[in-house]
């Protein structure tokens, strides 16, 4: 999955800061936040920057922002685990009330590492609420358009500089906000899309789209420069190429991927695709009972493997070694960014019919939260 961490830790810590010691009110409308559980929040927003936003990506050399993560469509149902690091971060519900030019919306926010739910209790106005519906990783909003990011890596394709630079600039990690607050249909979020200049938001490799509508599904990718839009056969991504005809060296997301290929038919109904998603949640890929393994989570892996580059043609002791290492450090169970570790950080299951989702938090399948746009 590429996580290649320790160099972005200083800017994710710095990322719109919610120093203690100030209380800048920042520049976006919201409710205070709602705790649901340990680690999940409900917000509405009524109004937010874009610019703000962008002038923070413009300040910053790196946006944290990706994660392993899965998503699978099936009939009106859409699947998504957000795979992320298992430490003390809150994630969101966030709901979005409709404006001028702006669709209203629902949908999961996350991957701001220092936004624990200590600083979500105790400073609901901090500047982190202003990047906060910037970091929406999957939602679908009134007109029933879907859409989630996952992470791609992207070994020696080079990361995205900038796709029309004729247009106004749009940093990937904003790209699901920016379809749900304006395309009617997923063939127009494709359009819109191509008509912004998309440049990458993280060291951590590129990102790829599921974008899906009653009629249609469709994967969005960045390569050598331009945006890619296209239909994919299975209705499923995880982490590696869609579009690309030939880009796999550095793949990841192999084994989830053919696992949700196989038992596809299994998540026609609410309970089947919840079940399903359970199937291929993180924790599985420390699981040594997990068959087949999934080697392939730790490809380009650095930082735990002592400088080798962990790849398909590691030696077979190499990895053995790498890998129970590996195994034994998340067995341990601590929240802690420095150990790269990942769980599936939040599960959600969408109906693109009813506008409605289904949400799961920290891999606590007993309880769920059943949110209606």
């Amino acid at each position: 999955m590429n996580k290649h961490i320790f160099a972005l830790l200083i800017t994710a810590a710095l990322l719109c800061g919610c120093n203690k010691s100030q209380h800048d009110k920042g520049t976006s409308v919201h409710s205070t936040p709602v705790k649901l559980s340990d680690y999940l929040f409900e917000i509405t927003y009524t109004d937010y920057d874009t610019s703000r936003a962008l002038s923070i990506f413009y300040d910053m050399d790196d946006i944290l922002r990706g994660g392993a993560c899965s998503v699978v469509r099936n009939g009106n149902l859409v699947g998504r685990n957000l795979d992320f690091i298992y430490c003390n971060m809150a994630e969101f519900i966030v709901h979005v009330k409709s404006a001028p030019h702006r669709y209203a919306s629902v949908g999961v926010s996350s991957c701001l590492l220092d936004f624990t739910p200590y600083m979500a209790e105790h400073y609901p106005h901090c500047t982190y609420y202003d990047m906060l519906p910037y970091c929406t990783t999957d939602g679908i909003n009134e007109k029933g358009v879907y859409c989630s990011i996952n992470m791609a890596p992207n070994g020696d394709l080079g990361f995205t500089t900038g796709t029309h630079p004729e247009y106004e600039d749009l940093y990937t990690p904003m790209a699901v906000r920016y379809v749900l607050d304006h395309a009617a249909t997923a063939e127009e979020a494709c359009y819109l899309l191509q008509h912004k200049n998309l440049i990458s938001g993280t060291s951590l490799g590129e990102m790829h789209l599921f974008i899906a509508d009653a009629n249609n599904s469709y994967v969005v990718e960045t390569i050598n420069n331009e945006v890619v839009c296209g239909k994919v056969k299975d209705n499923i991504m995880t982490n590696f190429y869609l579009l690309h005809p030939t880009y796999t060296p550095h793949a990841c997301g192999i084994e989830r991927y053919q696992k949700l290929l196989e038992h596809y038919n299994e998540g026609a109904t609410l309970e089947g695709m919840c079940s399903l998603m359970q199937s291929v949640r993180y924790s599985l890929a420390y699981d040594p009972d997990n068959t087949p393994r999934w080697d392939s989570e730790f490809y380009e892996d650095l930082s735990h493997s002592g400088g080798i580059d962990i790849t398909i043609n590691t030696p077979k002791d190499v990895f053995e070694k790498y890998w129970q290492k590996e195994v034994k450090n998340f067995q341990n169970r601590k929240r802690d960014y420095l150990l790269d570790l990942w769980i599936t950080t939040h599960t959600s299951v969408y109906n693109i019919q009813e506008r409605s989702l289904r949400v799961y938090a920290q891999e606590e399948y007993d309880k769920h939260w059943d949110i209606k746009l």
